[in-house]
């Protein structure tokens, strides 16, 4: 179920983001961030048995962009932000979603630092960094 709450929600956000983005660009003046890629979001679950799902969703141009290389920092703050654990996915596609698992230990905050590369034919087109925010996990 929590699972479950966790991928809505996860879709939910990539709606909000399209939505807005479109809305962004109604002629109000407003440049896009990013010229092939649309959207990078990521969300991290704990459960009580210290089990960390890490959820990651990237959008991109369907018609520029036919491949995507997206690397996952999970990220540990102790005494600094360090990376914890990371994954690198290649998708041939313009979209991207996935989960990853990973065991962390309790006391300490962590974020998660999402990279999107994007490809046309091999070609590398653009790349772009988000980082989102855990916070505390005790």
């Amino acid at each position: 179920m929590k699972h479950l709450k966790s991928r809505f929600l996860l879709v939910l956000a990539m709606i909000i983001t399209i939505l807005s983005s479109v809305t962004a660009f109604a002629g109000n003046g407003i440049v896009p961030r990013w010229d092939y890629l649309v959207m990078i979001t990521g969300h991290m679950d704990v459960t009580s048995y210290n089990s960390a799902t890490v959820s990651v969703a990237v959008d991109s141009d369907a018609i520029d962009v036919d491949e995507l290389r997206v690397t996952v920092n999970l990220q540990q703050f102790n005494g600094g932000w360090k990376n914890y654990k990371t994954w690198t996915e290649t998708i041939k596609d313009s979209a991207a979603m996935f989960d990853k698992k990973a065991a962390i230990p309790k006391g300490y905050s962590y974020q998660i630092e999402v990279t999107a590369k994007a490809y046309k034919n091999g070609k590398f087109l653009e790349s772009a960094t988000e980082t989102f925010d855990y916070g505390f996990y005790q």
